[in-house]
């Protein structure tokens, strides 16, 4: 017979449709996560490797990332009525071949298979550059200079007494005079400050070394000893000498002796019109604290009742009675102690303590 001519066969093309997402996208919600979309047009009987590149191409102009690696990404593939999503991903040589398998048995000429592409980590390159440069936006060279000086300062003053003895833990001991001022956060960035300008403002900078403190009302003598209350027991303080202040009636100071002769005895004081006794205001009673002393070292009432040596129960029942700073004992009065069913021995002995713990005014 006659030989016939054989038709040659036609190349499949294939329609690859890549939706890139980012790492980042994938933190979204599932519902709010943009990909990047581009094409690929190969005819079918293309090697993987040239699938491959063309698939790192379009992350490349989607992503830019810093290093191009496949291994850095998740690819899968689907084909709408042949195999949905989330479909098989692509990978190796074995994966592109099943791939290509599946197309050929597509009636149509030019089949389209979905590509998604999805970053499994962000660019280890770009994360590392942006911890660099966060760290070098903190620790900025005046930081730096201020953190080491604060260091050497804590080591140089951390004070040498128990803690029984002292509340701080780092204390400025003045030279000849051992006084002992307590180091607080505003103190210690006022010195390492001053020691960064380096002479260049006298003001601060002329006596700020490591073994000297700048010229500042901070630390001043006065401040010695525990003298500086904090803000909060500073504004009651003032507070309650005012009140005590704007009375008309007068004001008397107890010796100890009066004081417990009278503790379980009604108080009266004498009206302003000399026409009889009134009730004693409860904002003038005798206090653990004379008027003409502030208080002393802040500490807790467990490390004040260690320190002068005052009985266990004692500072149980203040405790009880949800005292729990030394400070707030300025605020008791003697008929306060009666209502907390002090005895009379426990007051003189809570009493002697406080007069031995705060500060004379000067």
């Amino acid at each position: 017979g006659l030989n016939q001519e054989q038709e040659p066969e036609i190349r499949k093309e294939v329609s690859y449709i890549v939706s890139v997402f980012s790492a980042i996208e994938m933190k979204k919600v599932k519902t709010k996560r943009e990909a990047k979309n581009a094409s690929i047009d190969l005819f079918l009987d293309e090697p993987w490797d040239t699938l491959k590149v063309q698939i790192l191409a379009k992350i490349s102009a989607s992503l830019a990332p810093h290093q191009l690696n496949y291994k850095h990404y998740t690819v899968t593939y689907h084909i709408n009525r042949i195999l949905p999503k989330p479909g098989l991903t692509i990978t190796t040589q074995a994966d592109f071949d099943g791939m290509v398998k599946r197309v050929k048995g597509l009636a149509t000429k030019t089949p389209v298979v979905n590509l998604t592409v999805v970053q499994d980590i962000t660019d280890p390159q770009q994360e590392k550059r942006k911890k660099t440069r966060k760290e070098a936006e903190a620790i900025l060279p005046g930081n730096e200079k201020k953190l080491k000086n604060i260091q050497l300062l804590c080591a140089r003053w951390t004070c040498p007494k128990t803690d029984s003895a002292c509340a701080s833990t780092h204390c400025y001991i003045f030279p000849g005079t051992e006084e002992h001022l307590p180091l607080n956060h505003e103190q210690i960035d006022c010195w390492t400050a001053a020691m960064c300008k380096d002479g260049k403002e006298s003001t601060l900078s002329e006596a700020a070394t490591l073994q000297k403190p700048p010229n500042h009302c901070l630390f001043d003598v006065s401040n010695a000893k525990g003298a500086v209350l904090s803000p909060v027991l500073q504004h009651r303080l003032e507070s309650a000498q005012a009140k005590s202040s704007s009375l008309s009636a007068p004001i008397f100071n107890f010796l100890i002796g009066g004081e417990l002769v009278n503790l379980f005895q009604p108080q009266t004081l004498t009206a302003a019109n000399g026409q009889g006794p009134v009730a004693h205001p409860s904002s003038v009673e005798a206090s653990l604290l004379p008027s003409t002393h502030l208080p002393g070292q802040d500490m807790t009432v467990t490390d004040f009742c260690n320190m002068y040596k005052l009985d266990d129960d004692i500072a149980t029942k203040l405790s009880s009675h949800s005292f729990k700073d030394a400070q707030l004992l300025c605020f008791i009065s003697f008929s306060d102690l009666k209502d907390m069913d002090f005895k009379i021995g426990k007051v003189a002995a809570l009493h002697d303590a406080v007069e031995k713990w705060s500060i004379l005014n000067a």
